[in-house]
């Protein structure tokens, strides 16, 4: 019973941290000593129906730490938009270290400082494109990167979310990476936060099919893209986050000016900066301790 509640609480802080942007919950897994025995129960699941045991109390605390935040968000995107959205620029600039170091040093390496290799051209091209992939989708479409919580229930709209839950679902298995980002950088955060929320079930179902299709179809591509080009592969989720930045930038620039929502913006800016490198930071710390 203890193991029970202990490992709801992990999942609570686990889920927490799913739908920030900027943050890992599988780096919150690694720290909290967790994270192999995730993978390992993910894994075995069909093989094995105890490790049910372990994941069920996690699942059930992500949950409850997800719908619990989700009001906050909701009511921070609708209230005060500017400041909403220069804490998730803050905590993306302050993962960037995490994010960079995995693609100069690799995970294998991450907590070493003289591991960094020279970052080879192919990698460099690859960050560029991706920044630029970026900046293409929000010519095209400006109005998406602004994390709107209104819901416009159409199709496209059903498929681009449930294309964007496979993704994030495949990359959030991977310490460093914030699956929540994910929804940020593809202009659907606020409407799931949204839907989270008021339990629209519309808007859920495809969503959590297509994270539940991303964990085993969507984790096995991004793994294979980590076995054979790693650090390219960082590289390039460095290039949509750096994009991302910009886009939420220059998405907010209508609301700018000097008044107290500006005053307010700029402190959620240093205070999302200075927890996203301090999460990064016990990150390494974590990583450079060998485990028992």
């Amino acid at each position: 019973m203890v193991a029970f509640f202990r490992n709801t609480l992990y999942g609570a802080i686990i889920g927490l941290t799913f739908i920030v942007p900027g943050m890992s919950g599988s780096t919150m897994a690694v720290m909290l000593g967790i994270y192999d025995e995730i993978i390992e129960s993910i894994s075995s699941m069909l093989k094995n129906w105890r490790s049910l045991l372990f994941l069920a109390p996690l699942g059930i605390g992500a949950l409850l730490g997800v719908y619990s935040f989700a009001g906050v968000v909701k009511w921070a995107l609708s209230d005060y938009v500017l400041a909403a959205n220069f804490l998730f620029v803050g905590l993306m600039v302050g993962s960037i270290p995490l994010i960079y170091a995995y693609a100069t040093r690799g995970a294998e390496h991450i907590g070493d400082k003289g591991a960094r290799e020279k970052t080879s051209i192919t990698s460099i091209v690859v960050c560029v494109v991706a920044f630029l992939i970026m900046m293409a989708m929000l010519l095209i479409s400006p109005d998406e990167t602004g994390q709107a919580s209104e819901i416009a229930l159409t199709t496209s709209f059903i498929i681009k979310l449930f294309l964007v839950s496979f993704i994030a679902a495949g990359t959030m298995v991977i310490p460093g990476i914030s699956g929540a980002l994910m929804f940020v950088i593809f202009g659907v955060y606020g409407a799931l936060m949204t839907a989270v929320h008021n339990l629209d079930f519309a808007v859920l179902i495809p969503a959590v099919v297509g994270a539940f299709l991303g964990l085993l179809v969507g984790a096995r591509i991004i793994n294979m893209l980590l076995t054979r080009w790693e650090r390219q592969t960082y590289w390039g989720i460095l290039g949509l986050v750096a994009g991302s930045i910009i886009g939420l930038l220059v998405t907010n620039i209508p609301f700018m000016g000097l008044n107290v929502h500006m005053t307010i913006a700029l402190i959620t800016l240093v205070v999302g900066i200075a927890i996203g490198a301090v999460f990064g930071y016990f990150a390494m710390r974590k990583a450079d301790k060998p485990e028992s």
